[in-house]
């Protein structure tokens, strides 16, 4: 079976954002079918699912991308009120109880390295934010970074489909090719 993650860091390896409703994060619990969530708690806490690479099934945190169309196209059409975007350096280290999953593709997971309640998690990740990222509002953004890096900053190469299922997923000059294990 493929793995269901390409990596995890304890230090940011690359510059990666965060767009969010407002400065504090609230990721979205799981309950139950037919919506979007960030994590999946058991028993009101939330668990290092990646530190068990093989076993382990997304979403499980704060999600954050690179630079590139997609999180070009995320910020653009992004819903709310008080839109900011965290920019976090590479080489950031991270506190001892957080986490950074690479998922699939351009696609990266701020999660709890130790376990602990979702409300806890949500302000542990506030705070790494404050503490370390650059706050810019849309605007801001969408202004610094005129020109995105490209169609998308993910090497070519084969990718875990992260779907339950044992799909594997080539991307080669931009395009994305399905294939069966």
């Amino acid at each position: 079976m493929a793995a269901r993650l390409i990596n995890i860091f304890r230090t940011v390896p690359r510059e990666l954002f965060r767009v969010n409703n407002g400065p504090a994060i609230t990721l979205r619990e799981w309950r139950g079918q037919g919506y979007s969530y960030d994590v999946v708690t058991e028993s009101g806490m939330v668990k290092p699912k990646a530190l068990d690479a093989a076993n382990y099934n997304a979403p499980n945190g704060a999600s954050m991308r690179p630079d590139g169309d997609m999180h070009r196209r995320l910020i653009q059409n992004f819903k709310g009120s008080s839109i900011i975007v965290y920019s976090v350096p590479a080489n950031t280290p991270l506190p001892p109880d957080l986490i950074l999953v690479h998922e699939h593709t351009d696609h990266y997971s701020l999660q709890a390295a130790t376990e602990m309640s979702l409300a806890d998690l949500n302000q542990r990740i506030t705070s790494f934010l404050g503490a370390n990222a650059r706050v810019m509002s849309r605007e801001q953004w969408l202004q610094a970074y005129s020109q995105a890096a490209g169609p998308s900053s993910t090497p070519d190469g084969w990718y875990p489909a992260n779907d339950g299922t044992n799909r594997q997923r080539y991307f080669q000059n931009g395009a994305w090719t399905d294939h069966y294990a």
